[in-house]
């Protein structure tokens, strides 16, 4: 990110593809000068390039509440317990790399960038339309692997407790820069104050 030049920055994977119209369409959002980070759909496909029938936002699971808040861009409720954002089909205004940097190492990049997005107060859009194929593979680095799967021999409770704790690690960097900015002069006080909350 440090390496980019553009006002617009795309986050890519190197294994997918992109559709023909991706970045138009991207950019014609962002013609919005009070846009920081767009989030986008993506059609899943195999390692050959089949499609599997069913996009990002399906696997994602993301349910009408979720749908609505980031049609709205408020991320207040969600985005708590759940990550709705996948680095390659984001894109962010350069401007945004003045609070992110340097990207906390307990939080996945993608993450990072839509949490300090929204306690900067910056606008978030979402487009459900899929604008790329998002390659599934044996070896992704991430990819779309259940939390639930790596606890399937653990009791509920340990799984709940489990879960809960690592949702705390992830919000704990994010309040904290959230405060070292609003030191600055450039956080929205109400939307860190529910972070801050949730963390409690």
């Amino acid at each position: 990110c440090r390496h980019a030049t553009g006002e617009i920055i795309f986050l890519s994977d190197q294994d997918d593809r992109w559709h023909e119209d991706k970045i138009a369409r991207v950019l014609g959002v962002f013609s919005n000068p009070e846009i920081v980070l767009l989030n986008s759909n993506a059609r899943l496909i195999d390692g050959e390039g089949r499609a599997l029938g069913e996009t990002l936002f399906d696997r994602l699971r993301i349910d009408d509440r979720e749908r609505q808040a980031l049609m709205q861009g408020d991320l207040a409720r969600v985005g708590t317990y759940k990550n709705l954002f996948t680095g390659a089909t984001m894109a962010f205004r350069r401007s945004l790399l003045d609070s992110a940097l340097p990207f906390s190492m307990q939080v996945h990049h993608d993450d990072w960038l839509a949490q300090v997005a929204w306690i900067v107060g910056g606008d978030i859009q979402t487009l459900f339309d899929p604008l790329m194929d998002y390659r599934l593979h044996a070896t992704n680095t991430i990819g779309l692997g259940s939390f639930e799967g790596s606890l399937a021999c653990a009791s509920p409770s340990e799984r709940l407790s489990a879960y809960l704790e690592s949702q705390e690690r992830r919000l704990e960097p994010v309040v904290e820069r959230g405060n070292a900015l609003a030191a600055r002069g450039n956080a929205s006080t109400s939307r860190l104050n529910v972070r801050q909350r949730q963390l409690e």
